[in-house]
């Protein structure tokens, strides 16, 4: 059964020196199981953090770059 629950779960933070993506709770402990799968249990990979990474790798390199610049920008370099 999908419900879509896990999908609720996703989120962001970051810190000065890395950007990091989470997925799953305490009360939603399957994202691992889901991404990676788990052969034992007979779930297979279903990688959505890779596959959404990969759709959007444009954006991601042409943000990373704006911030560079802003950063090299604002320390004369």
């Amino acid at each position: 059964m999908v419900t879509g629950e896990l999908r609720g779960t996703v989120r962001h933070s970051g810190t000065k020196t890395r950007g990091v993506v989470r997925a799953g709770y305490k009360r939603v402990p399957y994202a691992g199981p889901i991404h990676f799968g788990w052969p034992a249990r007979n779930i297979r990979s279903q990688p959505f953090f890779y596959e959404a990474m990969d759709r959007r790798e444009s954006q991601v390199i042409q943000t990373f770059r704006d911030h560079v610049s802003r950063i090299r920008r604002r320390n004369g370099l």
